[in-house]
């Protein structure tokens, strides 16, 4: 069973305006346009949609958290970073099968 998820987020100026309209700080002070911005959103988006789901379509409820905490995060620096990042994330389900 799944239960983590890789990406890569491209932060530009456009995020920024997206993610906060009002350009304020979100409650324990997530800063606009930032990575944890864009994650918190993520995370509580998918929250909201799943709940939504467990009441209108009869998903499964899920026992505990959906999401943890913290998260960790690498800036890609350069092509060669970015592409040995993206090949991570394209191997990462064949290696589970080989652990489990």
């Amino acid at each position: 069973m799944l239960d983590h998820i890789h990406g890569i987020i491209r932060i530009s100026e456009n995020i920024t305006s997206a993610l906060a309209p009002h350009s304020h700080k979100w409650p324990h002070g997530t800063a606009t346009g930032s990575i944890g911005r864009v994650v918190q959103a993520f995370k509580s988006c998918t929250i909201h949609m799943y709940i939504q789901r467990v009441g209108q379509q009869g998903w499964q409820l899920f026992p505990g958290k959906l999401w943890q905490r913290n998260y960790y995060e690498h800036i890609i620096r350069n092509e060669q970073d970015l592409h040995r990042i993206r090949e991570y994330i394209l191997c990462n389900p064949s290696r589970w099968k080989q652990i489990r």
